[in-house]
């Protein structure tokens, strides 16, 4: 049996049949309309490397940098009210040597 009621699933069905409009009318960018629904970008530059939330795509020297924190965003990941859909994929940083 379903946890979901169906005036629960009728008003979700409206709101995004409501976001879908605004979205297509240009009134919500994508960013805004993804928000609405719960969905976060990860965009992690800076931070430490966490192979949990991020797709390391290359390693880079950086006199700069600590070693392994995120030197570039490729793509930026998303997550769905704290649950990952796609890790951000970054460039890691290494100590020169």
């Amino acid at each position: 049996m379903s946890s979901t009621s169906p005036n629960s699933t009728a008003r979700m069905q409206r709101e995004l049949q409501r976001i879908y409009r605004d979205l297509l009318s240009g009134i919500l960018s994508k960013q805004e309309a993804l928000e609405k629904i719960g969905v976060a970008a990860i965009n992690p530059h800076g931070e430490p490397f966490d192979p949990a939330r991020h797709e390391a795509m290359m390693t880079q020297e950086s006199a700069t940098a600590e070693p392994n924190s995120v030197l570039q965003v490729v793509q930026p990941g998303y997550e769905l009210n704290g649950r990952l859909l796609r890790p951000a994929r970054v460039i890691v940083s290494k100590a020169r040597g």
